[in-house]
C-alpha cells in the first residue's frame, strides 16, 4: 500500500511504499497464535521511522468471540512513541536476545529449560520489533453479521455455500482419514515417506 500523495500530478515516492498482510484462514477453532505469526516479511522498514503496514486476519470458518473484545471484530492500533530510536533499540534487543541463544546453544553442556527459555525471551524480543507502527484487524465469522456487505450485494446465501462447499467437516474425522492413507495424502515425492524402500502404485486405479 502507498503512504504518499495520490492525487495525478503527485511524484511517486518508493520510499512512501508499506505493506498489507492478510491470511484467511477456515478453521473452525479461533487460532489465538495467527496474529502474532503475521509477521512484516520483505517489508524494508527504516530504522529511525518505519512507515506503518496492515495486517488483516480472516477467520472464516469460527463463530466465536475474541476473548479481548468479547466481539467478532478485534482491531489495535498503535501509537508511536516520542522516541525516534525506539525501533531501533527493539532490533538491537532482539539481536542481542538471539545472539545470547546462539552463545548458550555452543556451551558444552547446554539444558533444555535453559534453552526454551532464551527461545522465549527472542520469541518476545522479536514480537516487539514486529509489532512496531503495525495496525491488526481481526475479524472472524461469515455470516452478514460480521460482513455487512453480504446483504447490501445480495450475495448472503450465496456465499455461505460456498463456505459450506470448500470448508472441512467440523471434526476430526478428517484429520483421522488422511493419517490412514499418508501416501494418497504426500504423494511420493514427500520427505515424510523416505523410509518407504519402494512404492509402487498401480496407474490402473486411476483410469476411472
Amino acid at each position: 500500500m502507498y503512504l504518499g500523495d495520490v492525487s495525478p500530478d503527485a511524484i511517486f515516492d518508493p520510499a512512501l511504499l508499506s505493506g498489507l498482510y492478510l491470511q484467511v484462514k477456515l478453521k473452525v477453532d479461533g487460532d489465538v497464535k495467527a496474529e502474532s505469526a503475521m509477521r512484516p516479511v520483505g517489508l524494508p522498514r527504516d530504522l529511525s521511522q518505519p512507515l506503518p503496514y496492515l495486517a488483516i486476519l480472516m477467520e472464516l470458518g469460527t463463530e466465536t468471540n475474541h476473548q479481548e473484545t468479547r466481539s467478532k471484530i478485534k482491531s489495535v492500533a498503535f501509537t508511536l512513541p516520542q522516541e525516534r530510536e525506539a525501533f531501533k533499540e527493539l532490533i538491537d534487543k532482539w539481536v542481542a536476545a538471539a545472539d545470547a541463544l546462539e552463545t548458550y546453544r555452543q556451551h558444552p553442556n547446554p539444558t533444555r529449560k535453559e534453552i526454551k527459555r532464551l527461545k522465549a525471551v527472542v520469541e518476545k524480543k522479536r514480537l516487539a520489533m514486529d509489532s512496531f507502527n503495525r495496525y491488526f484487524v481481526g475479524v472472524r465469522g461469515a455470516t452478514a453479521h460480521t460482513y455487512g456487505i453480504l446483504t447490501t450485494a445480495q450475495v448472503k446465501d450465496s456465499f455461505a455455500t460456498l463456505l459450506n462447499v470448500v470448508m472441512e467437516a467440523p471434526d476430526s474425522q478428517a484429520d483421522t482419514i488422511q493419517s490412514m492413507t499418508p501416501f494418497d495424502r504426500l504423494g511420493i515425492s514427500s520427505a515424510s515417506m523416505v523410509w518407504t524402500s519402494e512404492y509402487i502404485k498401480d496407474e490402473e486405479d486411476n483410469e476411472d
